[in-house]
């Protein structure tokens, strides 16, 4: 873990920030839904 100094935090901060914005536009939870449900199907079926 990085000493939680100001100037640390706030880089960081404004990192997640400028990540964030980037990927909203993006479904990204939706194709990471899908291929939960994929591999959860997989796993079932090699359980069988």
């Amino acid at each position: 873990m990085p000493a939680c100094r100001a100037e640390h935090v706030q880089a960081f901060i404004r990192r997640l920030r400028a990540e964030l914005r980037t990927s909203i536009g993006q479904p990204w939870w939706r194709r990471w839904w899908r291929n939960a449900r994929v591999r959860m199907a997989q796993l079932i079926r090699r359980g069988k």
